[in-house]
């Protein structure tokens, strides 16, 4: 299955003449060469892209990167904690509460359950 993000952005760094080569983290040599590049920019979803984990490795190994650190990434992967963090900062977020395993939508009523620790909805149960 092509990765189309990786493509696209791949081809638009190409076009403005910025080097750019992608590394798959499931691969051995993944380590070594992250040490190869000035800069690292992550392109990675969910769990060990989005949640911390990456950036950690990143901060350890002393390579720069672009986007979100690792308290704001972790933080932002763990959708009760970020929900309750913005809450107390006073920024709008759509009603919302936890739900048990147990707990089901009421018929004629919207429902959405994305994963609690991850970065991005891998597949909803939604109800409409």
């Amino acid at each position: 299955m092509e990765q189309l993000s990786i493509t696209a952005l791949t081809c638009t760094l190409a076009g403005l003449g910025v080097p750019a080569v992608v590394l798959d983290p499931c691969e051995r040599s993944f380590l070594r060469a992250l040490l190869d590049f000035d800069v690292v920019m992550p392109a990675v979803h969910g769990p060990y892209g989005e949640d911390g984990r990456l950036q950690g490795l990143l901060d350890y190994l002393r390579r720069p990167y672009c986007g979100s650190g690792v308290a704001a990434s972790a933080l932002a992967a763990d959708k009760a904690l970020c929900k309750l963090a913005m809450t107390g900062l006073g920024v709008p977020t759509p009603r919302w509460r936890l739900a048990g395993a147990r707990l089901r939508p009421r018929p004629g009523r919207s429902a959405c359950w994305p994963p609690g620790r991850s970065g991005f909805l891998l597949s909803p149960w939604a109800l409409l």
